[in-house]
């Protein structure tokens, strides 16, 4: 089978990208599962809201809050607030940041566009990231993807459990 030309440098450019994908970052050997009671510990606290430590930062145009909790493994999770300036019961949007970025630039970025439009925002430092991060390690491959993951999807069913014990919150218009 003859390959079209106009093909050639996408097929190229496919093969160096799994290439890539083998290079040694992402070839790491896999964590070793997780046993059942780390699971139940992670997720003990799922559906009881955390004791939450809210401090007002100076805003201008909204009512900023850095908040921070401990999750289930002790670890102190940090996070951003952002509400409209006018009281009232707010949809909320969760920000769930990328790789290497922070809840700051969530904020900044898509936080105050919608709270413009009048919806709650909560964004969560995730595992090893902003305030979270420590200098251990080199924090990249599949492990410590992994790593990240495991340690921030309870850290953010904990801060929804939060979000629920607020009367500002209509967690009914939760994205």
């Amino acid at each position: 089978m003859k390959i079209p030309p106009v093909l050639v440098p996408l097929l190229m450019a496919a093969l160096l990208c799994l290439s890539g994908l083998t290079s040694s970052a992402w070839a790491q050997e896999a964590p070793p599962p997780v046993s059942w009671d780390e699971l139940k510990e992670r997720y003990a606290n799922y559906g009881k809201s955390p004791m939450v430590t809210e401090v007002a930062q100076t805003d201008a145009e909204f009512r900023l809050s850095h908040i921070s909790f401990a999750n289930a493994k002790g670890d102190t999770v940090t996070g951003l607030l952002l509400l409209p300036k006018k009281e009232g019961r707010y949809p909320v949007a969760l920000l769930l940041h990328g790789y290497n970025s922070d809840k700051e630039s969530m904020v900044k970025f898509f936080g105050r566009p919608l709270a413009t439009k009048g919806i709650a925002c909560l964004a969560l430092d995730a595992f090893q990231h902003g305030e979270r991060k420590k200098e251990s390690g080199d924090g990249s491959g599949g492990s410590a993807f992994l790593a990240i993951l495991r340690n921030t999807i309870p850290d953010w069913r904990q801060a929804i459990d939060y979000l629920s014990t607020r009367k500002d919150m209509d967690l009914k218009r939760l994205s």
